[in-house]
């Protein structure tokens, strides 16, 4: 006959070594072979770290329904009554929030004669790490998607390419229907702007440096695209980012074409811009050199421009200053300039403070004085 106590006892030893919580647990049956209900047979130290309010109320023989009495017909208590019926051994992870305890668990069953022994584990600390590294996943796919841009991160010989769901949005493909390669990506970039593409795919594969570089793509539903992309070394793997700048791209054209479009309208009513800060720096448009008749290249001082107004108009054009300095309104000053050819010019002038720098236009009124005077 079999030396049962030694072999629970050896059971005993093996199960206060795991790290574990083990329990051994004998079918109750009735008359019909029903099971139920379970009796503990063994259970370890950590058994009863992991249920503390059964320390002291365990025992071996107790039937499980008199210290959980939730237990009978949960779930867990089903999966209990399969394993020792069937033989099959069950992986399952639970919060168990009854009977005082609260904690996730991961709990391990295998048939044990009649019966089963069970191993959990407490893996709440696990989980909620798991629900932060999932929050911030997604907050970082919601941040992704708002600001338009993607995350990439290549295979080592660079033969494909991970995309994260907002890269395909970028490039207009359906999310994870295609194998990222390099010649899959280059497909889509404008003609133009290939050959720098290539250069950059070169340049990833021989150096470890950070690179950046600005492309346009012809995307899979005909959308012209600006991308901007950036990348490095990240442990070891070829990480990077894209954004799509269209929008920048459009409105710095069509900033372009308004500052051209005012420059013109400059040059045709003869009307200059300027602006000088805290400092006495002053910053020309190009039809300011051309009415003061200056080179471009020369810096412009306060001193210069005070050189060049006439004396009889010096101390109007110095009180306008002031005015304009002191009250940050708009005033208003004709003036006359004598330019190094000894030429005589009449400007009318308008300025005031924008975000706490002088600010105006200057224009040239010299053929409308130069007729009001031939006229009287």
């Amino acid at each position: 006959m079999p030396d049962t106590t030694h072999s629970n006892e050896l059971l005993q030893g093996i199960f206060d070594s795991s790290l574990s919580s083990v329990f051994v647990l004998k079918a109750l049956r009735d008359e019909h072979n029903n099971i139920l209900d379970f009796t503990w047979v063994l259970f370890n130290k950590r058994a009863l770290q992991l249920y503390p309010s059964a320390k002291g109320l365990i025992e071996v023989g107790k039937r499980v329904s008199e210290l959980f009495p939730s237990a009978i017909g949960s779930e867990n208590f089903k999966r209990w009554i399969h394993t020792t019926h069937t033989g099959e051994a069950y992986l399952t992870e639970y919060y168990h929030d009854q009977d005082g305890l609260t904690h996730w668990i991961r709990e391990r069953g295998i048939k044990y004669e009649d019966g089963l022994i069970i191993a959990s584990d407490n893996i709440t600390e696990q989980k909620l790490k798991e629900d932060i590294l999932h929050r911030s996943e997604a907050l970082l796919l919601e941040s992704q998607d708002i600001a338009q841009l993607g995350a990439f991160q290549w295979n080592e010989d660079m033969s494909e390419v991970y995309w994260t769901p907002q890269m395909f949005n970028l490039y207009g493909i359906e999310p994870n229907s295609l194998k990222i390669t390099p010649q899959l990506i280059a497909s889509f970039v404008h003609p133009e702007d290939k050959e720098k593409f290539v250069a950059m795919v070169s340049k990833i594969r021989n150096t470890q440096e950070t690179y950046s570089i600005e492309y346009r793509v012809i995307t899979a539903d005909g959308r012209l695209k600006h991308l901007w992309t950036r990348g490095k070394i990240i442990n070891g793997r070829r990480t990077g980012t894209v954004m799509d700048i269209t929008e920048r791209k459009l409105q710095e054209e069509k900033f372009k074409q308004s500052e051209e479009l005012l420059l013109e309208s400059q040059q045709i009513a003869q009307i200059g811009t300027f602006q000088m800060d805290e400092k006495g720096d002053i910053y020309w448009t190009a039809q300011m050199y051309q009415i003061f008749e200056i080179d471009p290249s020369v810096k412009i001082t306060p001193a210069l421009v005070d050189n060049m107004i006439h004396s009889a108009d010096r101390e109007k054009f110095f009180e306008n200053v002031h005015k304009v300095l002191s009250s940050g309104e708009s005033h208003t000053v004709e003036y006359k300039l004598c330019l190094p050819n000894g030429k005589l010019k009449y400007i009318w002038s308008r300025a005031k403070m924008v975000h706490g720098k002088f600010t105006g236009t200057a224009m040239d009124i010299t053929e409308r004085k130069e007729l009001e005077e031939k006229n009287t």
